[in-house]
């Protein structure tokens, strides 16, 4: 007997949301990232099950416990914050610590200002716009950010310029908290 697997995918605004699996896990499985994203999706109703997919089982039968494919794949979109002004991005994103302030400042000089390599000097006038107060000795301030094992930042191509990773973009969107809704 062959097993039929169960395919949901939903798609409220941006966010979507697909789960595979048998037809029990399916709808448990809504109804969990139903109550974490604490809004009811389409209307709170389980959107019609896609056509079930027959396992496919090369050779003989295998025999004992079956199991069963589980899949839960959500994605949630990413505000796009190279459109935002500098102040605008200090208000969608609310850095705490310095670094997360200069590592702001490198996304800003990257993504909106065009430029690969940046210096310390580069972020003196960025930090004037914001009247935040400049660390003291900032390329050692870099310096030490582009030396930490996250890998922020890195040393760009000649000396003293620095640039930021795909890994501190990541780290802009998943560590440095987000102004809260209202």
């Amino acid at each position: 007997m062959d097993e039929k697997i169960y395919k949901v995918r939903v798609k409220e605004g941006e966010t979507v949301v697909e789960i595979a699996g048998d037809k029990k896990f399916v709808v448990r499985s809504f109804n969990q990232i139903k109550r974490s994203l604490g809004r009811e999706l389409n209307g709170g109703k389980l959107p019609r099950v896609l056509r079930p997919k027959k396992k496919k089982t090369p050779g003989r039968k295998k025999k004992g416990k079956r199991g069963r494919p589980k899949k839960v794949v959500v994605v949630v979109p990413r505000p796009d914050l190279s459109k935002l002004s500098l102040k605008e991005l200090f208000i969608t994103k609310v850095p705490k610590r310095d670094n997360h302030k200069a590592l702001l400042m490198a996304y800003y000089m990257n993504k909106v200002m065009g430029k690969r390599e940046f210096r310390g000097v580069d972020l003196i006038p960025l930090y004037k716009e914001m009247n935040f107060e400049p660390p003291q000795n900032i390329s050692n301030f870099l310096r030490r950010m582009a030396g930490e094992k996250a890998g922020i930042l890195t040393h760009g191509r000649k000396s003293g310029r620095y640039k930021i990773t795909k890994e501190g973009i990541e780290y802009i969107h998943v560590k440095i908290p987000s102004a809260p809704k209202e």
